[in-house]
């Protein structure tokens, strides 16, 4: 009875979140994310209330395995290139600054934190990607549960902080040190699909079934070439790897609902995670991971901001960037219009989108480093 429950909670408090709670006013501003977290780690710290293991971790890693493909099916590699030049620079060094802040703070944190090499990764995956890749980074390095808790919980609370000062402070304070955008400069507007404001049952079933094709041929392929399953990295490597091959075929990319149904597995993952956060150990363990979120975070921002003013990076590419590395596609356009600059959409989401494909691969290569640099 009690797991049935779990999985219903599992499956269905997303489409709740999205649908309302998300509408209210003022607490509807914290994001589905938040809310997908929070009702977890609420229902799983009630006096009297136990949560089975099961069904919770294998929902949490199906949510995930199907998660990511339909996510990475709309990135669009090429168009992505083709853009100006300072934006992908201005990406790539706000992929380098998140890089530098992880491994700098795990040396700091080395005594303090039970899994440093691990905590840095799954930061820099979040903050190259999105919480698809932190979660996916730490299945892969066999994370404790309670540091998937930890991390996200701290990833909210500064997120949230750092967000509403990109939408407020950030625009007048980065006009004083960068260059204005160039008014002549037109991109191309964004596609709808990217956005995902347009929604096709028919599109979507043909998304879920061929991230499930992709999935299981990754299981296969490592199957045959280690005789088990019990290989999480090489997984969602291969997973990235053959999401990112489907999505070189425009009729993937412009399936439309193949987004939204991602996002929506990916919030149902965040449930499934928070029913695995004992707040016990939160309050035992959590101030080291909570400082070093925190300086990882906004180290990334402070060093992405001098890299800017080197290069000369006008202020909207500077700051689109920025948000596309540390929080992924879904916040671009609120950005956008605080900087009062459609024009920018198409690049911060396919930069978001571009985040999610490397977001795995500079996880696992900061941790390899901090492997070989603190053992």
């Amino acid at each position: 009875m009690q797991a049935g429950l779990t999985a219903l909670l599992i499956l269905l408090f997303p489409y709740l979140a999205q649908r309302y709670l998300t509408r209210l006013p003022l607490i509807g501003a914290l994001g589905a994310v938040a809310w997908c977290y929070g009702i977890g780690i609420l229902v799983a710290n009630l006096p009297g209330v136990k949560i089975p293991d099961e069904p919770g971790k294998t929902l949490a890693y199906l949510c995930l395995l199907l998660g990511l493909p339909l996510l990475l099916f709309t990135t669009d590699l090429q168009s992505w290139l083709k853009q100006a030049p300072r934006t992908l620079l201005s990406f790539v060094t706000a992929v380098a600054s998140g890089v530098v802040a992880a491994i700098t703070f795990a040396h700091v944190f080395a005594e303090r934190l039970s899994e440093p090499a691990i905590t840095a990764a799954m930061l820099t995956g979040v903050y190259t990607g999105g919480t698809p890749n932190m979660n996916a980074i730490g299945l892969m390095l066999h994370a404790p549960s309670e540091l998937f808790a930890l991390l996200n919980a701290s990833d909210i609370f500064w997120g949230g902080l750092l967000f509403l000062f990109l939408i407020t402070l950030a625009p007048w304070l980065y006009s004083f040190w960068l260059p204005a955008p160039k008014t002549n400069d037109k991109q191309a507007h964004c596609p709808e699909h990217l956005l995902h404001s347009s929604f096709s049952p028919r599109d979507a079933g043909l998304a879920l079934l061929l991230s499930l094709a992709t999935a299981g041929l990754a299981i296969a392929l490592i199957y045959l070439l280690f005789g088990r399953l019990d290989k999480p990295a090489w997984l969602f490597l291969l997973l990235t790897v053959f999401s990112l091959a489907a999505s070189l075929l425009p009729k993937v990319r412009q399936l439309q609902g193949s987004y939204a149904v991602g996002e929506y597995a990916i919030l149902a993952f965040c449930v499934a995670i928070g029913l695995q956060a004992d707040l016990s150990q939160l309050q035992a363990k959590g101030s080291a991971v909570f400082q070093f979120t925190g300086l990882v975070m906004w180290t990334t921002v402070v060093l992405h901001f001098l890299l800017a003013k080197a290069l000369r990076t006008d202020r909207d590419t500077a700051l689109i960037t920025l948000t596309a590395a540390l929080y992924g596609p879904a916040f671009i356009p609120q950005v956008a219009t605080a900087l009062d600059n459609r024009q920018i959409v198409l690049s911060g989401i396919l930069s978001g989108l571009t985040g999610y494909a490397l977001g795995n691969f500079v996880g696992l290569l900061v941790w390899q480093i901090l492997h070989w640099v603190l053992i």
